[in-house]
């Protein structure tokens, strides 16, 4: 399943960050970013509720939750736009580099990477999700009914914009979280709290939804923070973007396009299921998730480890 060639590239993730770096300028340009965002973000719902008021209640204001159909999927994925408009202006005017220094010191996404770990989480994701369904079938439980949002020509029909679209959301987050922040932090000489820790629970108070999943709220913001650790990690020892946006990728194409769950985020869902998402069945599948997260990041860098002293012993 682990494939080999994703091993640690010869140069470190910030490299070829040499200067430019000082704290207030990454401040700076997280806050231009933020602001940018806001301002854009409003900009396109006041056009939004001028211009196309039904679409925009149909995204917005629909009590069947974020991104419940297709249209309102693709609606929240185009919110990210802003993100990568906002570090285009920000690398050149604070850091005086191209944003494309942001994949890594080679400048371009390593494929090779992407595709591997891609790979291994559609196939870890798809097992979890079966483990977590077969027993509700099975036994009966009360945690989900199965069903299909839409038909096959739908869905297929759909598949390729909203697959570019994802990218959008997923890229925006990577860009910012493990390109941006990880990088430029790093280049400081930023250890594990300051570099990897605190992008990272920024990351994860972003996923804090207590409307949606209740007393799951924080149990969702210590998944996804400890999510964003990993991704760091991973990112710090292949020295690329691209195996975190494999691995983000492959997660959110399952959740969201294959085997969703109403109410969060399942307009493009092959097949959702009515869940609690604020039962104790729900945090027992978030606990783990966390637990398969981390055995599978240990069993990885235990390969890479063993595949680096073999190499040192020829």
């Amino acid at each position: 399943m682990f494939d080999d060639h994703l091993r640690a590239a010869p140069a470190d993730f910030a490299s070829h960050i040499g200067e430019r770096f000082d704290i207030w300028r990454i401040i700076i340009g997280t806050a231009l970013v933020s602001v940018l965002y806001v301002a854009l973000i409003s900009g396109l719902s006041l056009l939004g509720f001028r211009f196309f008021p039904a679409l925009a209640d149909h995204i917005i204001l629909s009590d069947q939750g974020l991104g419940h159909s297709p249209v309102a999927l693709a609606g929240l994925f185009v919110t990210f736009i802003p993100v990568w408009i906002g570090l285009a202006v920000v690398l050149p005017l604070m850091h005086r580099r191209t944003p494309l220094a942001l994949l890594g010191p080679s400048h371009r996404v390593n494929w090779h990477n992407f595709w591997v770990a891609a790979k291994v989480v559609l196939i870890l994701a798809l097992a979890f999700e079966v483990l977590f369904q077969v027993p509700a079938f099975l036994f009966s439980l009360p945690l989900s009914k199965a069903h299909m949002l839409l038909d096959l020509p739908q869905w297929a029909l759909w598949l390729l914009p909203m697959l570019l679209l994802l990218f959008v959301q997923i890229g925006a987050e990577e860009l910012l979280f493990r390109g941006y922040l990880l990088q430029m932090i790093r280049a400081r000489g930023g250890g594990f709290w300051l570099a990897i820790a605190l992008p990272s629970l920024a990351f994860g108070l972003l996923h804090y939804e207590s409307n949606t999943f209740g007393q799951n709220a924080l149990l969702v913001v210590a998944t996804t923070t400890i999510l964003g650790i990993l991704l760091c990690k991973v990112t710090l020892r292949t020295g690329n973007l691209g195996a975190a946006l494999g691995i983000h990728f492959a997660n959110n194409l399952t959740v969201m396009f294959l085997l969703g769950m109403d109410g969060n985020m399942n307009g493009m869902a092959l097949f959702s299921a009515e869940v609690d998402l604020k039962s104790s069945m729900m945090s027992a599948a978030l606990i783990l998730q966390i637990l398969v997260m981390l055995a599978v990041y240990r069993i990885w860098t235990r390969r890479m480890d063993n595949a680096r002293s073999l190499r040192d012993v020829l």
